[in-house]
């Protein structure tokens, strides 16, 4: 049953509001009797729109209470009845008529207070099925020009906003003035929490707010001022450059962590000292033990411990008392357990080690990577990838290794890994302003489940993005209960749209899974940025170019036509019957240089901003297979395809100088990658990922990972997307 609710402003006091703040409503009249009614109707003229005005109830329509359409007096009769039938178990203070606007398009604007992410606007498709559409976009206020156009671009029916069914396009700049007008009301009037504009009907090109709902509430937000998010840079580096470890907790019983991570380390090649804390040994793995912390023959520079819960404490405070100043805590049964004693245990290392300025990583983390220069690979899962730009912060250390293992495979190389664990001390934000001012980290890869402060990592996450890309994958995007709220603003603000809104308003990159996050930092890290979303397609296959045509457009790409210049310049080198568009398709051309020449003419086009390259390695997968083959050996087959490998690897070779010629990236996919494992890796490919052009295999991935591209490019230039 509809419950009525107290913390709902009247029908009178938002329209006051509404018009206090100058955002832009339907023509209205209050009425108390019938009499008022048809007096109103008259000055307003047909067709209207009557609603009854009871107090405390958000959705009236949902009660019956509104009417719409109205062409004559007797339906404005008939109308008024029946909200008064329907409104015999409420108080019925009077009727509410508007103007009846006419327009096709609705949208819901609004505005709320969140405890956590401050003052928050919203603009999405608005009407009664709001809430099962949820098509929506938040932003933290104050927002920008830029930012209602990256909302509206977020939007899945955005194509309302352009010309529509004979109607001009949405006037944005009076959508931005009502977006800044509910910022000024809520950030004035200190007892509102919410402001709801739902539906906003466009009429021709201009938003007029047909309902409005308004919440009382004190929400009390958290202080978000800029505060100071950085650690000391070099104290902090020695987790990841340490001459000298010391592992707490070490053994020689191979299924122990203890004797894993001092394995995995060991494995690595770490150049550094190596220090055993185990008083029942004195060497494990030619590692020499001691009994103690404190009688270790040197004050390390990291000390990893490995212990049971109830020896972390103690071995926490030795090695203050012995003055190490960075620890990292893999035992795990703290603050992730539902357990108050485990909480307390973490509170108090939190205090302990706040009171001694200790940096404490973790607990329950998984280790530290860092390839250059020492060859750190300090993890309970031996992951040993290449020296390079990609850095990796993880709350958890199952996707850490996840995204390692990818790199491994891929040749992408990476300067530090850390999982970050608990956080108990040194936060999301800190490592991030680490790694933001890490010489040595070109692109920055985030996986969250809980942000700590979220303010302070949203004012990390703006300074880092100016300087470098920042890729984050969320964990625990759900949030139970959200039908529960009583306005469409608190079942759409779940915390995952709000948290995903204000990253993407701060520069970062949201992805969907780890995979779609490693690929797109493959691309940042070694293509140049795009000027623009205009993709050119060649294709060595015409379904292929098909599929990759209709994701980038679903992606937000711009499969542009072709120039007439670029056409006549492909005429020239085309078989007579290609298909003269884009994508490319080079219908099975049998010239060795095709493929090279076409390249070239389309890369040189200018409006072309991106290329994207279809199929590339199908001879040297032949070759692979034809090695094996003595029916092929005897026709000489495998020798042919060896001379066309050559020739493969020589366009390979050139995509690689075109695009550093050019300065414009060049995105290679191909079926070929999937028999390219193991022993049958495919020379053409290798060589690929020898010079850091990474080969999706499939174009869905390829199209979402370009499209971050670009929102990265835009946002460095200040340029928001087109809708």
């Amino acid at each position: 049953m509809k419950q009525k609710q107290t913390n709902i402003l009247s029908d009178i006091q938002t329209l006051d509001l509404l018009e206090k703040y100058k955002i832009p409503t339907a023509d209205f009249r209050i009425c108390h009797n019938l009499n008022e009614v048809i007096s109103a109707s008259k000055e307003l003229g047909f067709p209207i729109t009557i609603k009854g005005m009871v107090e405390g109830i958000a959705h009236k329509s949902d009660w019956g209470l509104v009417k719409t359409g109205l062409k004559s007096e007797e339906d404005l009769l008939t109308a008024t009845k029946e909200i008064q039938n329907n409104s015999q178990n409420h108080c019925l203070s009077g009727f509410l008529l508007q103007k009846h606007i006419l327009g096709k398009r609705e949208l819901i604007v609004g505005g709320m207070k969140h405890n956590e992410y401050g003052l928050c606007v919203y603009i999405g498709i608005g009407g009664i099925f709001v809430e099962a559409v949820e098509d929506v976009a938040f932003r933290a206020a104050p927002i920008s020009e830029i930012d209602l156009q990256e909302m509206i671009s977020e939007l899945h029916f955005k194509k309302i906003f352009q010309s529509f069914r004979g109607d001009p396009p949405i006037d944005t700049q009076k959508l931005f003035a009502i977006i800044k007008s509910i910022e000024n009301l809520l950030g004035n009037e200190t007892e509102i929490s919410q402001l709801e504009l739902n539906p906003i009907l466009i009429h021709h090109d201009a938003p007029i707010a047909v309902d409005a709902l308004t919440v009382k509430g004190n929400t009390p937000v958290k202080d978000i001022q800029p505060r100071i998010t950085s650690l000391d840079f070099n104290k902090l580096l020695k987790l990841f450059e340490p001459e000298s470890i010391a592992i707490v907790g070490i053994t020689d019983t191979p299924i122990k962590w203890g004797f894993r991570v001092l394995f995995n380390t060991l494995e690595g090649g770490y150049t550094g000292k190596i220090y055993g804390v185990n008083p029942k040994r004195s060497e494990v793995l030619n590692i020499p033990c001691y009994p103690s912390i404190s009688a270790l023959p040197e004050v390390v520079d990291l000390a990893v411990i490995i212990v049971p819960p109830p020896a972390v404490q103690p071995s926490v405070q030795e090695c203050i008392q012995k003055g190490i100043q960075v620890v990292l805590v893999i035992t795990a049964g703290f603050g992730e357990l539902n357990d108050e004693l485990a909480q307390t245990a973490q509170d108090k290392l939190k205090q302990i080690a706040l009171e001694n300025d200790l940096y404490l990583i973790g607990p329950n983390c998984a280790g530290v990577v860092s390839p250059d220069p020492k060859k750190l690979y300090c993890s309970m899962i031996g992951r040993y990838p290449q020296p390079g730009g990609l850095g990796i912060l993880s709350q958890s250390g199952n996707i850490g290794n996840t995204a390692m293992s990818w790199a491994m495979e891929h040749h992408l190389g990476l300067s530090r890994f850390i999982s970050t664990g608990n956080e108990a001390v040194i936060k999301n934000y800190h490592y991030l302003n680490f790694l933001g001012s890490d010489p040595k980290t070109k692109v920055i890869f985030s996986y969250i489940e809980s942000a700590k402060d979220i303010h302070l990592f949203f004012n990390e996450l703006k300074h880092v993005t100016q300087k470098k890309p920042v890729i984050i994958l969320k964990g625990g995007k759900t949030q139970a209960g959200s039908r529960a709220a009583s306005s469409h603003t608190g079942a759409l603000a779940t915390d995952y749209r709000l948290f995903r809104g204000i990253c993407v308003q701060q520069g970062a990159l949201l992805t969907e899974d780890v995979y779609e996050a490693v690929e797109t930092a493959h691309l940042l890290s070694n293509v140049p940025l795009p000027r623009g979303r205009n993709v050119g397609i060649l294709s060595q296959g015409g379904g292929w170019g098909v599929i990759s045509a209709d994701v980038c457009t679903k992606a937000g790409l711009n499969v542009i036509p072709l120039s007439e210049n670029t056409l006549k310049r492909l005429d020239a080198i085309m078989p007579k019957w290609w298909n003269r568009t884009n994508p490319v398709d080079m219908v099975a051309g049998t010239d060795m240089d095709l493929f090279k020449n076409s390249m070239e003419i389309l890369i040189q086009d200018e409006e072309i901003d991106i290329l994207v390259i279809l199929g590339i390695g199908y001879i040297g997968s032949a070759y692979i297979r034809l090695q094996n083959s003595e029916r092929a050996k005897n026709l000489g087959l495998n020798k042919l395809s060896e001379i066309g490998t050559q020739f493969e690897i020589k366009d390979a070779e050139e995509i690689a100088k075109l695009m550093q010629t050019y300065q414009k990236p060049i995105i290679v996919a191909s079926d070929t990658t999937i028999l390219s494992h193991g022993q049958n890796i495919n020379p053409v490919l290798k060589r690929l990922e020898e010079m850091n052009i990474y080969v999706f295999q499939n174009p869905t991935n390829m199209a979402k990972a370009i499209a971050h591209l670009c929102r990265y490019s835009e946002y460095i230039r200040n340029t928001p997307q087109t809708f």
